[in-house]
């Protein structure tokens, strides 16, 4: 569905409070990066699935350095 891709496959996860307390602690490190607009890349596994990919030389970089 973003950005016109046509379908949706809706996921659902098992949460604990583990769970909630690490993703917590990712949108903390998330907003405070927005906050001080610290915008460097940060490639990983999830680039393969990035629209903008094209676009990214260090996306690409890290991803032809996988096996």
């Amino acid at each position: 569905v973003y950005l016109g891709g046509g379908s949706l496959t809706e996921r659902r996860t098992a949460v604990d409070d583990a769970w909630m307390m690490s993703a917590d602690q990712r949108l903390h490190a998330l907003t405070e990066r927005i906050v001080n607009e610290d915008f460097s890349e940060t490639p990983s596994a999830t680039c393969s699935n990035c629209d903008f990919l094209r676009h990214c030389e260090a996306g690409k970089r890290f991803l032809a350095s996988q096996p």
